[in-house]
């Protein structure tokens, strides 16, 4: 996850929200999750040293992926999760849809990507529900 976090950074993220999606192997305690937010915020800060990046993402305490998707993820006009299931489309595909249709480009996109072994396919029906478009990373996992 330190990695993530600061890869994320780097790249100029606006926010982290860690998820415990059904196939999340590691679930903290509520004393650990305070000490690892507070970590992966450390992390924040060297990572954008590093870079150069002037901002810093908030970095949220984790959430259920399903409570995430039915209500943290609707400020966003984009809502992307990651899917190696079959018929997920290429982010290509799905930004020029979203320009077609609405005639800009989206300003806040939020895109999930789950554990090892991807979400459940409960989760990915929770996904599909809450308006998020499935999108491959591609052929290789």
């Amino acid at each position: 996850m330190d990695s993530i976090i600061r890869k994320a950074t780097e790249i100029g993220v606006h926010r982290i929200v860690p998820l415990y999606s059904e196939r999340t192997e590691v679930h903290l305690e509520k004393n650990r999750e305070v000490a690892k937010v507070a970590k992966w915020r450390t992390v924040t800060i060297e990572a954008a040293k590093q870079s150069g990046n002037s901002h810093l993402p908030e970095v949220l305490e984790p959430q259920r992926a399903r409570d995430f998707m039915e209500s943290g993820a609707r400020e966003y006009d984009l809502r992307l999760v990651a899917s190696l299931q079959p018929g997920a489309r290429s982010l290509r595909d799905v930004l020029n849809e979203y320009r077609s249709e609405r005639g800009t480009t989206p300003k806040n996109v939020v895109w999930m990507v789950g554990p090892e072994g991807d979400f459940t396919p409960a989760e990915m029906g929770v996904s599909q529900n809450t308006a998020f478009e499935p999108v491959s990373l591609g052929p290789l996992v």
